[in-house]
């Protein structure tokens, strides 16, 4: 897996074995494998409101502390992550925008009998700042 830029950018290591992606029900198995790595991950990126559930449910129960022992960010602006204390920094994405740009694009590729030429679009996301980063 090459480096991501952000990474780089920051003159961050790359630790391709903090990098993971499994089914909700080895989340807490998955966890525990890290956080007994000779280093342990400081930070947690959680993809989805399912994960952050998790990962806050796992480092409850180990009383590690957020954000002293670990960083954590969610995805998808969870609504519990702004009542859990401290309040977990979330990412929202414009899901109305991405919806509506999907339906035109399919739209326009049903109309073009789907000989369009796929398109990226990029949207801008918006962090909502909590208390569960050390360094923002």
């Amino acid at each position: 897996m090459k480096k991501p830029k952000a990474l780089e950018e920051a003159g961050l290591p790359f630790r391709e074995e903090y990098m993971r992606s499994v089914p909700r029900e080895e989340i807490q198995q998955t966890l525990k494998e890290l956080f007994q790595l000779p280093e342990p991950p400081t930070a947690l990126l959680a993809g989805n409101d399912i994960v952050l559930a998790e990962a806050l449910k796992y480092v409850n129960a180990r009383r590690i502390r957020i954000p002293a022992e670990l960083s954590i960010i969610g995805i998808d602006d969870a609504e519990f992550a702004h009542i859990y204390n401290p309040p977990i920094t979330t990412i929202t994405q414009p899901i109305a925008d991405m919806g509506k740009q999907a339906a035109k694009t399919l739209l326009s590729s049903i109309e073009e009998g789907g000989e369009s030429v796929p398109i990226i679009y990029r949207f801008v996301p918006d962090i909502n700042r909590g208390e569960s980063v050390k360094t923002l």
